[in-house]
């Protein structure tokens, strides 16, 4: 540690306050009254400060204290650290967002950038033209640990069961359907369960890890896949299916905004399965921030008056 780190562990806010007063008026009396402290408190924090940064700051001249050059030199980068600190602390108590100045950061799926990105998109240009808000890819479990290395503010997908420190507001709920290539030859009598198991697939690898897509529920059905390839984004799967004879287990909105321009055909599951649940994910930490609850807020509007919101979860959620 350097004496400069030393001398600062003594320093606080307090008596760059009395710094400023006195700067400002000159005399320890007066500073003491914008205050509300003694004149002898002022000296003595005064003194304190002229021990830790090794300077006299002011000194006498007839009736009045006037700055040495390290006081004028210091003065200014000390009003603005207090106005940085007081635009931060306003910040965090309230929340104008026709004014505000402010980056919010979502981690999501691609999935989740089509369902987003327009309606938040048009709520921003409307609402809060000052507002920016970036918009960054990323796998759950990936997001899980932004949102708690702070390098996100909300996450959105498919998240299931959370750990207690963080908070979910469900969203929408997508079904997922298998998606082939028109005309498959495999195909021509529909989708049946033998059809889904033997005929190859394509993954969507939107969890890292074993927790691939479906995973969890074609264990439940006794349901087995003959996976062989891979791709980490939604939007990937219908170009790729397209040009093969590969299946591809995917929600159906999405499918539905490729079929056509893809030639694709979408088929219903052959088993029941479970739909995805998208929800939007905080951590606690944040949870009484007045711009992060107007960012959630604007989250669930904006997906509410989307294709997206008319499902049963996120009419439930709205209510």
């Amino acid at each position: 540690m350097t004496g400069a780190e030393a001398d600062l562990r003594n320093l606080d806010l307090n008596l760059l306050k009395v710094f400023l007063a006195v700067y400002d008026h000159r005399r320890t009396t007066d500073a003491a009254a914008r205050l509300g402290v003694t004149q002898p408190a002022v000296s003595q924090a005064l003194g304190r400060l002229r021990a830790v940064l090794g300077d006299p700051l002011f000194v006498r001249a007839r009736d009045r204290m006037e700055p040495t050059p390290l006081a004028r030199e210091l003065v200014r980068p000390i009003r603005d650290a207090f106005g940085t600190i007081g635009a931060a602390v306003a910040r965090d108590r309230s929340f104008s967002a026709p004014r505000a100045r402010r980056l919010f950061r979502m981690g999501m799926l691609d999935y989740g950038v089509v369902a987003l990105a327009p309606g938040l998109a048009a709520s921003l240009s409307r609402e809060a033209p000052e507002v920016t808000v970036e918009l960054r890819h990323m796998a759950l479990d990936t997001a899980l640990e932004a949102l708690s290395a702070d390098k996100v503010d909300l996450a959105t997908g498919p998240f299931g069961e959370l750990p207690h420190y963080f908070e979910a507001t469900p969203l929408f709920e997508d079904e997922l359907v298998v998606i082939a290539r028109r005309n498959h030859p495999g195909l021509r009598d529909g989708l049946t369960l033998d059809a889904l198991q033997t005929l190859p697939h394509l993954d969507i690898s939107y969890i890292a890890g074993d927790r691939e897509l479906g995973v969890n529920q074609w264990g439940r059905l006794g349901v087995s896949l003959r996976r062989v390839m891979s791709v980490p984004h939604f939007a990937a799967a219908p170009w790729v299916v397209a040009a093969s004879d590969l299946l591809a287990i995917t929600a159906r909105r999405p499918a539905e905004a490729f079929a056509e321009g893809c030639d694709i055909e979408i088929y219903d599951m052959p088993v029941p399965v479970e739909p995805l649940r998208i929800q939007v994910v905080m951590h606690r930490r944040n949870a009484e921030d007045p711009g992060m609850m107007w960012l959630l807020e604007t989250v669930r509007s904006s997906i509410a008056q989307s294709s997206f919101g008319a499902s049963p979860m996120a009419r439930a959620a709205e209510g």
